[in-house]
């Protein structure tokens, strides 16, 4: 029984014990600094067209909220994305849409919008929503998550 422990015990140390230096500079793990930076870069882009949509209007840009992402990515779990809307919205929407390209997609929808009636005349099922929520002056963050429907396509979920 002491000989289980002590192994226990060595197996844990060794689990916080520091790593040995790399001599490639890295700390000698694994790089998941190309992934971070990937995952920054597409947020940056993201918040640059609905920063300049908002910059259009006068309005003040938004910043990126993880929590709001955590959020969204739960929009299936909480019955908000259904199969059955899955199918639609990848039919209406694309395929595979990016964050950027779904973006810069509803500051396109300025084009439709009056502020001053505040109202539409975007073509039928086009709408102006979404542009209204990008330019929205109370919105001061965004967060979204990539869902993948039954059907292998992507849906965005932005809130």
């Amino acid at each position: 029984m002491p000989y289980l422990t002590i192994m226990l015990l060595l197996a844990l140390a060794s689990l916080c014990a520091p790593r040995a230096a790399a001599t490639d500079g890295s700390d000698g793990g694994v790089d998941l600094d190309p992934i971070r930076h990937e995952r920054a870069a597409a947020t940056i882009d993201e918040l640059q067209a609905v920063h300049e949509g908002r910059q259009a209007v006068g309005v003040p840009p938004l910043t990126s909220s993880a929590q709001i992402a955590v959020y969204a990515s739960a929009s299936r779990s909480r019955g908000l994305v259904t199969a059955r809307r899955c199918s639609t919205s990848a039919r209406t929407t694309c395929r595979h849409w990016n964050a950027t390209a779904l973006a810069v997609a509803w500051v396109q929808k300025r084009q439709w919008y009056d502020n001053e009636s505040n109202s539409c005349a975007a073509p039928p099922g086009a709408g102006c929503a979404r542009y209204m929520q990008v330019v929205w002056p109370n919105t001061t963050q965004l967060g979204y998550a990539r869902i993948v429907c039954d059907s292998g396509d992507t849906m965005l979920v932005c809130d």
